[in-house]
Formats: structure tokens, sequence, C-alpha cells
């Protein structure tokens, strides 16, 4: 009966999760309240994919950043027979200030291009692992050095999700040795599993409205929120009224990142359909788009390179961001 009764009160042990979290960073307003942003944001392509899913950059960012700077003209981007297969070629403009694309071109490729087709064949050492999680790490250090992320109250919610954790594992273990101790009590054994585990999830949905951001970083996260529910509802507007086909050329990028390509692609051909055909950065958008072939190769590339030794997976997934800008602007 001591021990059940101990068992009961266990819960207590997640007031320090409740204590400490009452104090946290600035917060993001609902998406209801933030509606549509028509201003390109001020950051990276791989800044806002963070910002709006908490989770480390994907392939989809980094074919964000490889149409980025297509559209600067650092990168020629070819397709091949029937347009399954797109090469990405260096020009003279190329500044190679991303170091996971320069080992793509140096590993993958012969150092001036690469192509899907190079990727899905590559099945060599983890150096293209290492770099992808290389870029992951470094963007969450570059959201700390770009002031989006407060590092002590991210240190601090890392520290209570694991504590969290750790409570549980342990009540999980006490519940399975009460099942076998307390035939007799199983009447108030039940009530006081539910008790532990209720408390669980309210330290985890107390965790879950934890914020790390700064004042800034809520801001740049409504900021990218906004512009995503803005390329979501596309249909619900008239582009040209937004600007230009040579602005929403800057767009995709963004929209690339946030998966949204196909879907802004579709109504911006029904709205430009002369000026896209005559204008070569769009020739590699069509016949399923380099941007979505790329990243299916590349989190292949990235799936069997861990398989063949490695333990890291391209869906991994924790908070983080990517410094950075875009040239920005508004429309």
């Amino acid at each position: 009966m001591i021990g059940l009764a101990l068992f009961a009160l266990s819960p207590l042990l997640y007031l320090p999760v409740f204590i400490k979290s009452r104090k946290s960073g600035s917060p993001v307003k609902a998406k209801k309240e933030i509606g549509h942003n028509f201003e390109i944001p001020a950051f990276s392509p791989t800044t806002a994919q963070i910002l709006v899913t908490k989770k480390d950059p994907d392939g989809k960012a980094l074919a964000g950043e490889i149409a980025l700077r297509a559209g600067r003209g650092e990168i020629t981007i070819k397709a091949g027979k029937k347009g399954k297969n797109f090469t990405y070629a260096k020009t003279s403009k190329y500044k190679g200030d991303l170091p996971l694309l320069n080992r793509l071109f140096k590993k993958v490729g012969n150092g001036q291009s690469f192509s899907n087709k190079d990727l899905k064949q590559y099945s060599g050492s983890q150096e293209i692992t290492s770099s992808y999680k290389n870029w992951q790490e470094a963007s969450q250090k570059a959201l700390i050095k770009e002031g989006y992320i407060d590092q002590k109250l991210q240190d601090r919610e890392e520290l209570l999700s694991l504590y969290t954790l750790g409570l549980m594992f342990v009540s999980v273990a006490a519940i399975v040795v009460c099942f076998f101790l307390y035939d007799k009590y199983t009447f108030w054994l039940l009530p006081a599993i539910l008790w532990v585990l209720a408390t669980f999830g309210l330290a985890r949905l107390r965790l879950h409205h934890f914020s790390d951001l700064t004042e800034k970083g809520a801001r740049a996260t409504e900021q990218a929120l906004g512009f995503e529910a803005m390329l979501d509802d596309i249909g619900q507007f008239k582009l040209r009224d937004i600007g230009e086909l040579t602005l929403w050329e800057q767009v995709m990028p963004y929209a690339i990142a946030f998966g949204l390509a196909k879907k802004v692609l579709k109504q911006l051909k029904l709205e430009f359909p002369e000026e896209i055909a005559a204008d070569p950065y769009w020739t590699y958008y069509y016949a399923g788009a380099s941007y979505g072939a790329f990243a299916s190769s590349f989190d292949e590339a990235i799936s069997s390179s861990a398989g063949s030794g490695g333990n890291f997976s391209a869906s991994s997934a924790s908070s983080g961001g990517f410094g950075g800008g875009s040239g920005g602007g508004a429309f």
C-alpha cells in the first residue's frame, strides 16, 4: 500500500517541468490571426521551411536553395531525354556558399556538374550523409547566431524534454512491476496509472507550447507562416495583380521548400503561359519538375548511404534553423 501510494504521488516529480517552463520565449500568433503575407521573406528558403515545420531542413529545402541559385544565374539546370533526368551545372557566377551543394558537385558529379541519375547511382562512403548532417547542424547553430532562437531557452527545453521522457520511462517500468506485485489492489492501481499518464500528457502539452524563439524569431515565423498560407491559397487571387513573372521567380524557391511548387506552378502556367514558354528559367519546371526529381533522388541517396553503414535518416527532425537571406523585397 505504501508503494502504491508513492506511485500515485510520482506525478509530483513533473512539477519542475511546469515551473521551469513558465518563462519561455516570444509566442507565435495562430495562423488565422496571421493571414496571408505578400512579402518575400528576408531569409533563405531553408530558414523559412525550418520556421514553419520546426524540423531540420530536408531535400525540398535543398532543392529550393538550388532553384534560388538558378534564378541568380549561378547554376544551370538542363533536362535530359523525356525530361526525366536533370543535370545541374555551375556557371562562372557560382559562389559556392553552400558546403553541401559543393560536396554534391565534387563527390557525386565531376566537380562542375551532377545529375539526378548520378545521385540515384551514388552508393559510396558516408560523405554525403555526413555533409547532410553537418548542414542540418549548421542550420540549428545559424538560427541562434542570427538571433531567431534563444540558446538558453533551447537548452532548457531540451533538458526538460529529456527529464519528462525519463520520468515516463521509469513510470512505465513501475506500472509493469505494480501489475505483478499488487494483484490485490488492481482497483486502486488502474486510476493511479491513468493519473500518471494524464500528468505526463499535460507535461508534454506544456512543453509543446514552450517557445525558445526570440522576438525576432517569432515575427520571422509569422512571416514564413503567412507566406506559406499565401502560396497554399494561390488560386484565390490573380497573380498579375501581385507581380510580374520575374518576381515569381523569386517566390518559387520558397514554394519548393514548402512542398507547394506544383500548385504554384500550375497557377503560374494558367496566368503567364506565354511568358513562361519564352523564359529559359522556367524550362526545368516542366514535365514533373526538376525540384521534385532532385528531392526524391537526394533522399534516396541519403537513405541508401545511411543503410550501408550509417545511422542517419533523410527524414531526421529536430528544432533548428539556417541563417542567410534571399535578398527580399515586397510584392
